[in-house]
């Protein structure tokens, strides 16, 4: 029963606090990322949350929403195609308690974020992040502790740090990095999220 699978996952989100849920398409990952968010609203464990998805997704999140959720329970924004600064401006946005962009939203708006932080440009951050120039040559690279440490300065900064109650990556191996190839640049941004979020699900 497809309705128990979900129920199992949302339970196991919670109590896990960071996992990775291994489900096929059309097993209700999306309601199982609404159930555990709703979950943890309800008890006071988790206010705001980031859904990074796939374009296609994010275009219907609102109609998915509206058929799971309860009316008037939850504030979202999901605005395909939408500026950065729209973009920004959801992230800040206490009253927003969801805001869903796509895994390459997120990547460039990190990025965005933590270079104005550090005064430095996009190119340098990113250059930072992955450990490889935009030419491909090996570059110095962030640990894992400075990534860490310039995403969550640049989000409190930037007012999004709300966000990192929760985090839900659809579509995860988007995000994933392979032994033997450098680190891409979403997989270490998406990584510092995961680690700086107090929950976080790969799915």
């Amino acid at each position: 029963n497809e309705t128990v699978k979900q129920q199992r996952a949302v339970k196991a989100w919670i109590a896990a606090k960071h996992l990775g849920l291994f489900l096929g398409a059309g097993s209700g990952k999306t309601n199982v990322a609404f159930g555990a968010f709703g979950e943890l609203r309800k008890s006071g464990r988790a206010q705001r949350g980031l859904f990074a998805v796939p374009s296609a997704v994010q275009g219907q999140f609102g109609t998915e929403a509206l058929s799971y959720l309860e009316p008037g329970s939850m504030r979202w924004w999901a605005n395909p195609g939408a500026p950065r600064e729209e973009r920004l401006a959801a992230y800040r946005n206490p009253d927003t308690h969801a805001v869903v962009v796509t895994h390459q939203s997120l990547r460039d708006d990190v990025t965005h974020m933590v270079a104005s932080h550090l005064g430095l440009s996009e190119d340098e951050v990113a250059t930072k992040m992955r450990g490889f120039d935009g030419e491909g040559a090996r570059a110095p690279a962030w640990s894992r502790e400075e990534m860490d440490t310039h995403v969550k300065e640049a989000l409190q900064k930037h007012g999004a740090d709300g966000l990192l109650d929760f985090l839900a990556v659809d579509e995860g191996h988007a995000a994933l990095n392979r032994q033997g190839k450098q680190d891409s640049h979403l997989a270490r941004v998406v990584d510092s999220l995961g680690r700086l979020s107090e929950h976080a699900g790969f799915m």
